[in-house]
């Protein structure tokens, strides 16, 4: 009999547990669907399972963090620069005995009829769908005991004409692919392969470019991602101005509220920081700490 992830925390928080310890076990399952030339190549469903123990030891000087994971190489420097107390735990979690969450390649069952309907075009058609639903339990010395499942799924497609000269693509996220209308997204790329018959050479210089919204999301990701405060305040990110930071500075002129938020319908994630290293953004004395909404620009 496997060992269950909830015991496999407690295993690893039992006996002396020096300054803190945390635990995350992570299990996910994945389900995956390739097409290339119009025709389908490969399927198939692959599960996998990673622990991850985070020890807090004091040291002379202050407070070591040293990771052991079965999927990534130890780690143990000297005293860590953001030392603090690990949360203590807030009401306890209603799911935290429940099993892993479980995926099959039965999500595609809609995509796979409309695909079929798909490769009998008359372009090429290229294309890959994943699906996964990844579990973690989190358990702390100082008796945090979290679970979440987050499901991720993404679908792409790359249309090109039977002549290989142009090409075209389009994709989308979901949770469950019962949102998905993969006639509706290869039309969509047909129609991009289209404008791409009318060629205008253009001498070198600047011109107004319209992006797509998948490509204007990549950009606010980016946006994002480069939010963290410390580099900020240290002068090494955009953000970073003559006097401190650039709060408070308009960027557009667009009313756009760029925020995260870990109940927002069809965006949901963990409620609780799992960290395993840390960094500019993150802290592994913040493991279970809860997450909230956070507006990154306002208005």
């Amino acid at each position: 009999m496997p060992v269950r992830p909830q015991e496999i925390v407690e295993r690893a928080l039992a006996g002396p547990v020096g300054a803190g310890r945390a635990v995350v076990v992570t299990q996910t399952s994945e389900a995956v669907l390739r097409w290339a030339n119009s025709t389908m190549t490969t399927n198939g469903h692959i599960t996998a399972q990673d622990v991850a123990v985070v020890a807090l030891e004091v040291v002379e000087g202050g407070t070591a963090v040293g990771v052991v994971s079965t999927g990534a190489p130890p780690s143990g420097p000297g005293p860590a620069r953001d030392v603090a107390l690990l949360p203590e735990p807030g009401a306890d979690d209603p799911a935290w005995s429940d099993g892993p969450a479980e995926t099959s390649i039965g999500v595609f069952d809609r995509l796979v009829t409309g695909l079929a309907d798909v490769l009998d075009g008359p372009q090429r058609h290229y294309g890959f769908a994943s699906h996964d639903l990844t579990t973690v339990w989190l358990g702390t010395s100082t008796g945090v005991r979290r679970r979440w499942v987050q499901p991720t799924g993404s679908i792409e497609l790359n249309v090109k004409t039977p002549d290989l000269d142009g090409s075209a693509w389009t994709g989308m996220s979901t949770t469950d692919f019962t949102d998905v209308d993969v006639v509706a997204l290869a039309a969509d790329a047909t129609a991009r392969l289209g404008w791409g018959r009318r060629r205008v050479s253009l001498p070198a210089g600047r011109y107004e470019t319209l992006l797509p919204p998948s490509a204007v999301s990549d950009f606010l990701l980016m946006l994002a991602w480069s939010m963290g405060g410390r580099p900020a305040q240290e002068g090494r990110s955009a953000f970073a101005g003559p006097d401190g930071t650039r709060v408070g500075e308009r960027l557009t002129d667009h009313p756009l509220t760029l925020a995260s938020d870990p109940a927002a319908a069809g965006l949901e994630y963990a409620p609780f920081v799992t960290a395993l290293h840390s960094g500019d953004g993150v802290s592994v004395f913040d493991n279970g700490a809860p997450a909230r909404r956070v507006e990154w620009l306002r208005g």
